[in-house]
């Protein structure tokens, strides 16, 4: 079983494609997705993912953080951005995976919005999709309400 956390999702998803000998299931949590349009103009849909991040920062700022790029977050940022541009390449990717796929979001997230897992989780109707209160970092902020959801699917997957 992989868990991918954030962009660590883009990474499951492709070794998981990749290598499906090596992997029986797959978690995303809170995990990059391509931004949801839902019939919206670019313009909309890149103010909608604007407000987010700034909420994001107003959330660091609450806790005393500071963003502290370095260059392998702007690696990682760079190639999220590419797939975001081109939401196809993220999908067709997805579409590789033959395991069973839970994806696990916070409809508070201010760094992946909720609704591009949502849009993601309609364009693969295979995969298991459940929401839970809280932000970007569930599986530590909330690992009882994570937990909830995450331990019962490996039971039914690994069982099945």
């Amino acid at each position: 079983m992989l868990v991918g956390h954030s962009f660590g999702g883009t990474e499951a998803i492709a070794l998981a494609a990749q290598r499906p000998e090596r992997v029986d299931g797959l978690v995303l949590t809170n995990s990059f997705f391509p931004p949801a349009r839902g019939g919206r103009s670019y313009a909309a849909t890149a103010w909608d993912y604007a407000r987010h991040r700034a909420l994001y920062l107003r959330e660091l700022a609450d806790r005393g953080r500071a963003p502290r790029p370095t260059r392998t977050k702007a690696g990682q940022l760079s190639k999220l951005a590419r797939q975001a541009v081109r939401p196809g390449s993220f999908h067709a990717v997805a579409d590789e995976v033959r395991c069973p796929v839970l994806v696990i979001h916070g409809v508070d997230d201010h760094v992946v919005p909720v609704a591009f897992a949502r849009a993601a989780a309609a364009v693969h109707p295979e995969w298991t999709y459940a929401e839970v209160p809280g932000g970007h970092a569930l599986h530590r902020d909330r690992p009882l309400e994570w937990v909830a959801v995450v331990a019962p699917w490996l039971v039914i997957e690994s069982s099945a």
